[in-house]
């Protein structure tokens, strides 16, 4: 029987003279390939593994010696597609010393390719060299995701090591060790099966038997092997190699349980596990669409609420800002001002059957010197489209602009389908102008088939992150799915290809799994919008955090962490992957993997913040594994090695010269706050200490100091002269008793001094239980005006619940704040109820304030309150009908 072209002959129809290349992975540097597997046909039982990296090539022949015994040999050679060159190894162990004690020239190669799949070799071995036809070993002509072709050796038993090959649903292992006398011996195993599964095939040793002039090779069981990937760098082996041959041809020659590290370089290109790839042209993302069909979707057959990431609202001149991230970034939320007009997004509902609520645009006046708002207009929005967001633009010739965000709120499964929308997600950007008749123009819509994710405007850009599903179920009376390909269009032109090889990249993946979301940034210039570029990543949701000319795109990712006796995964590592690109080119700068996860929620990127061309990262760690650092959170800084195309770790805390802990290993770390030179964050349950972090040394990171609070700010704004202003609630619960809720809670906390830590200085206590405060959850629920003297005011909605009656609540109201800068204390933290019943069931979270001018507005899902920011009537009186 043929040994190594047995791997072929077992798929099914042995080697055939074919011209196409062989499999390559899908990101592939210009498609080469890693590893090569080589067998002559007219004399099987003997072959040659050719393993590429940089610029050499690493050869492994395996044959037999003159007495038929099985033997190898390793040399070393330049890599060139035309012509290689080795001398061939030969070494001997010394198994009482754990080591090779021989070495020496046993053979020679000289290889010359006649084409992708065929050449001519001389071998030499005992010193005749003979000159013969040799294939390559091929099973499939499809890219691939899951290649793990290479040699892998266990660092710690130097001389020892595998050949892997990976093609299609074939994993072939070739393993390299020694008999009981020292001599060279290897093994074959394969499998018809994913890579990651670890169940043990069967290893085989053969031998070359000759009688009478004829010479036939003969297999033997000798043993099992078990492989399961961790990533493209390193695999747990499980090996247990017998004789096969000799009397006892069970017993074990070598054994070993370890992870096994990648000698040369991942198929993929990808030099370490968190960095991404291009695909390498359309016939790998064809490929690549092909083993998608037969994935498992990553999304649930379920209606998904696709509501934007972290909102923001913009304010314009004279009149109240939001918290934004960066002070540069604007961002869309669902209510934007621009000078006296207001957008914001309000329920309405369509009375098809059954009646179906959806979300639309109003646009509303509002006055400076008195309280008046006026509904002047419903924007136009694309049919069946629900309003998401909203962000104002500069003013162009003094008209005011808008960028307003819509989707159907598919995710392309028919069961989340309310007739008569399409199941194909769609999200579209449109930007209008209000003319001096107040009248409304498009001035350009553009559509792709994606949900919304964030709208961001970083100077003359809008940045628009969207993500879709390569697999959808169309069907609503079954669940089969099928392959879809993302468009995008301007207006009403032909719609284009969204995913095409030069801008569609690979992220890392757990071994064994497909991604099918794709994650999209979408840069589109406000003075040429036809230019629009495109970056998508196929990974796992991601979150987007806009610097100055940065963008960052971070995911998490789950890592196998330990594997038990039978090679299966005992327990996983949580990874947050990061991908730098340049905001103004969408180029790839460079990715890293940082231990934990980032913030859930609304402020998930609030954990970010670069600084001086450093990335600053905040991580949770939620499941502590062997090796960590018993801490609540961790904090890396990394920076940009523009040469490798990394980001390398720079700094981190703790560390070993400042070990203490950023709260205690089983708390959870949340309501993170990066800004400036500052780290906040909560380490959750009692007693609830707040951390302060300096990071004016960005080398060396250290704690500032620490306060233990009775209740928990969930959100933190920045206010003059370092002083923090906490909104939060006050809270029972000790130790690890869960946290109750006991009503509101408004903190100033005086920061003052970089050298000094964080200390309390007021607090105030709102309601009861029952009481909600968007501004909890969402960063961008609050508005600020500096009146450029010694005040500040801030306002924010908030529903009271009512201590005598359990879950019961008050009207809707604003807690409205004034700030001294000459005293550095609050002056006054004073809840105003509306007139708006107290059973209205108005969604809380969809309310937002406007300070303009002396006036102060709230507006609501159904109503507009207002009235003068300093008036001390104690009502908010309804102002529209």
């Amino acid at each position: 029987m043929r040994v190594v072209a047995l791997i072929c002959l077992i798929i099914g129809a042995g080697l055939q003279s074919l011209t196409a290349t062989a499999q390559t992975h899908v990101t592939a540097p210009n498609g080469r390939v890693v590893s090569e597997w080589w067998y002559q046909p007219s004399d099987p039982g003997w072959g040659l593994v050719l393993t590429h990296a940089g610029t050499q090539t690493v050869v492994l022949y395996t044959g037999f010696d003159a007495n038929g015994q099985d033997l190898w040999q390793v040399g070393v050679g330049a890599r060139s597609n035309q012509r290689i060159q080795a001398d061939l190894l030969q070494s001997h162990w010394d198994a009482a010393n754990a080591r090779v004690d021989q070495q020496f020239v046993a053979g020679a190669i000289d290889l010359r390719y006649r084409d992708a799949d065929h050449a001519d070799l001389v071998l030499t071995q005992g010193g005749q060299a003979k000159t013969v036809q040799i294939e390559r070993v091929i099973s499939t002509r499809q890219s691939s995701v899951d290649d793990y072709s290479g040699l892998w050796h266990n660092p710690a038993q130097p001389g020892f090591g595998m050949a892997l090959l990976t093609q299609g649903p074939v994993l072939a292992v070739v393993a390299t060790a020694y008999d009981a006398s020292g001599d060279p011996r290897w093994w074959l195993g394969y499998k018809l099966s994913k890579p990651n599964d670890p169940a043990a095939f069967p290893a085989r040793r053969f031998q070359k038997r000759c009688q009478n002039g004829s010479c036939s090779v003969v297999e033997a069981s000798a043993g099992n092997i078990s492989i399961q990937p961790r990533s493209e760098r390193e695999l747990s082996a499980q090996l247990a190699l017998a004789d096969g041959f000799s009397q006892s041809p069970n017993a074990i020659v070598f054994q070993d349980h370890a992870l096994y590290a990648n000698l040369g370089e991942p198929a993929s290109g990808r030099e370490r596990p968190s960095d991404a790839r291009p695909f390498h042209s359309d016939a790998a993302l064809e490929d690549y669409y092909r083993m998608v069909q037969a994935a498992t979707p990553e999304l649930p057959f379920e209606c998904l609420d696709f509501s934007p990431l972290p909102p923001g609202a913009t304010g314009g001149p004279g009149g109240s800002v939001t918290s934004t991230q960066e002070t540069s970034v604007d961002e869309g939320d669902l209510l934007a001002r621009s000078g006296d007009l207001v957008v914001h997004r309000v329920a309405s509902t369509v009375f098809t059957s059954p009646p179906i609520t959806l979300t639309e645009f109003r646009m509303t006046r509002i006055r400076d010197d008195r309280t008046e708002a006026q509904t002047i207009r419903i924007l136009p929005l694309p049919d069946w489209q629900y309003a998401d967001s909203a962000l104002a633009l500069p003013a162009s010739n003094g008209q005011h602009r808008f960028a307003l965000l819509t989707s159907n709120h598919q995710n392309g499964f028919a069961i989340c389908c309310p007739q008569p929308v399409s199941v194909t997600p769609k999200t579209t950007l449109t930007i209008v102008r209000v003319n001096a008749d107040d009248s409304v123009a498009i001035e350009w819509q553009y559509t792709v088939e994606a949900r919304p994710g964030v709208l961001r405007r970083n100077g003359n850009d809008l940045l628009l992150l969207t993500n879709s599903s390569l697999l959808q179920s169309p069907d609503p009376n079954s669940p089969a799915t099928v392959v879809t390909r993302p468009r995008w269009r301007f207006g009403n032109d032909a719609p284009q290809m969204l995913l095409k090889p030069a801008n569609t990249w690979l992220g890392g993946f757990q071994p064994g799994t497909l991604g099918s979301t794709v994650m999209t940034v979408h840069r589109i210039p406000l003075s040429a919008p036809t230019a629009v570029q495109h970056f998508s990543m196929l990974m796992s949701q991601a979150q987007m955090y806009v610097g100055n000319d940065t963008i960052y795109l971070a995911s998490q990712r789950q890592d196998p962490s330990s594997f038990g006796i039978d090679n299966r995964i005992l327990s996983y590592r949580t990874m947050t992957n990061i991908h730098k690109l340049g905001a103004t080119t969408l180029a790839w700068r460079g990715s890293a993997d940082v231990r934990g996860t980032l913030a859930a929620g609304s402020r998930t990127t609030w954990g970010l913040q670069e600084k001086a061309g450093d990335l600053r990262v905040f991580t949770a760690i939620r499941d502590l594994q062997s090796g960590d650092t018993l801490t609540a959170g961790l904090l890396t800084v990394l920076r940009e090695n523009s040469a490798t195309q990394h980001l390398d770790v720079h700094a981190s805390l703790p560390n070993a010269n400042r070990p203490d802990p950023l709260g205690n290993a089983g708390a959870s770390a949340q309501n993170v706050r990066l800004f400036q030179d500052r780290l906040q964050f909560l380490a959750l349950p009692a007693p609830n200490p707040l951390f302060d972090i300096d990071l004016s040394n960005s080398d060396d990171p250290k704690i500032a100091g620490r306060l233990d609070l009775s209740a928990y700010s969930e959100y933190v704004y920045r206010l003059p002269d370092q002083k923090l202003l906490g909104f939060g609630v006050d809270a029972t619960g000790t130790g690890a008793t869960p946290l109750a809720s006991e009503g509101l809670k408004l903190s100033l906390f005086d920061n003052r001094q970089v050298s000094e830590p964080v200390s309390a200085q007021q607090h105030f206590y709102f309601g009861g239980a029952a009481s909600e405060m968007p501004l909890r959850n969402d960063p961008h629920a609050i508005s600020v005006t500096d009146t450029g003297t010694d005040s500040i005011w801030l306002t924010t909605p908030v529903r009271l619940g009512i201590d005598a009656t359990p879950g019961v609540t008050e009207p809707l109201s604003v807690l409205r704040m004034l700030f001294s800068r000459s005293s550095g204390r609050l002056l006054e933290a004073k809840n105003i109820p509306t007139d708006n019943p107290a059973d209205d069931p108005i969604r809380t979270s969809d309310a937002r304030t406007v300070i303009y001018g002396n006036q102060l507005y709230l507006f609501l899902d159904h109503g507009i309150f207002g009235n003068r920011l300093d008036s001390q009537s104690g009502l908010l009186p309804r102002l529209n009908p």
